[in-house]
């Protein structure tokens, strides 16, 4: 079992911060930390400043995968990936995946879904803190693949002004549970993820 939660001191400051401490969040605390996030997602090759030493596999470095340079927390290990000609079109996919909670396997499973809901809710409170209201989020709870779904998609209030044959996530915190293996992940069991993504023509 991975479980991830030195991440939510930190973060839930936002939500849980007085009127008065609104302003020093904004200036050093979790919600910067986000904004620095939104700024390198919004950078010409996406989350490039915040690439670090490359993913390693095999003691061989995996094309296009590195760690990220900074993190909210030592024990959440993010990753900034590249996939090219995503689904063999001209468009590119860059992402900053953070895994908050891995809980593999179906022993304990209600101790663990408290666990696992406990970090999804204290993370939705965070990025509603910092995102709303040039962020809006929508829900969905249904997914054939899994017996648990629950995916928060944020989206900006203002146009991107893109126009891809097909549009992903920009932002989304999902929580899933499955007694079988994943398909791409190949662990069963609970996972909280935290992952931002954006698009860009091919070059």
């Amino acid at each position: 079992m991975r479980a991830l939660f030195v991440v939510i001191p930190a973060l839930l400051l936002a939500a849980c911060g007085s009127e008065s401490d609104d302003q020093a969040q904004t200036a050093s605390g979790p919600c910067a930390e986000l904004a620095s996030i939104l700024d390198a997602r919004a950078e010409r090759t996406p989350f490039r400043s915040l690439r670090g030493a490359p993913v390693l596999q095999n003691d061989e470095p995996v094309p296009d995968a590195w760690q990220m340079s900074t993190s909210f927390d030592e024990n959440v290990e993010c990753t900034v990936n590249v996939m090219r000609a995503f689904m063999g079109g001209e468009t590119d996919v860059f992402t900053l995946s953070c895994p908050l909670y891995e809980a593999s396997g179906a022993l304990e499973k209600e101790r663990r879904e408290q666990d696992a809901r406990m970090i999804f809710d204290l993370m939705r409170s965070n990025l509603d803190a910092c995102l709303v209201p040039d962020w809006r989020a929508k829900e969905i709870t249904e997914n054939p693949d899994f017996e648990i779904y629950h995916r928060l998609v944020y989206e900006p209030t203002q146009n991107e002004n893109e126009s891809f044959a097909f549009k992903l996530d920009p932002i989304y915190l999902e929580l899933t549970y499955t007694p079988f293996i994943r398909e791409r992940t190949g662990a069963s069991g609970w996972q909280v993820k935290l992952q931002f993504q954006k698009q860009a023509p091919s070059r």
